[in-house]
């Protein structure tokens, strides 16, 4: 019975952390908004959520939003150009 209880709660906070994963890169990577759930401290650039973060920029010239997204600091995607 303890057990069983162990793994619920463990699904339910990896459920909960990944819809708020999901919700933060959907708002990034598809609607061109800030994150929601990830927080920026004092760089207006890079926001940090639970387990992953976000470089964000609008590109000077072509103005398109471009970012890179690091899951436990380790770099998973970009859309940066040169």
């Amino acid at each position: 019975m303890r057990k069983k209880r162990l793994i619920m709660a463990v699904a339910i906070v990896l459920i909960i952390w990944f819809s708020l994963f999901i919700t933060d890169f959907i708002r990034v990577a598809g609607m061109e908004k800030n994150p929601l759930f990830a927080f920026t401290f004092s760089d207006e650039s890079h926001y940090t959520g639970a387990g992953y973060s976000y470089d964000i920029y609008r590109h000077p010239i072509t103005g398109r939003y471009e970012y890179a997204l690091y899951l436990f600091g380790i770099p998973v995607t970009s859309n940066f150009t040169n």
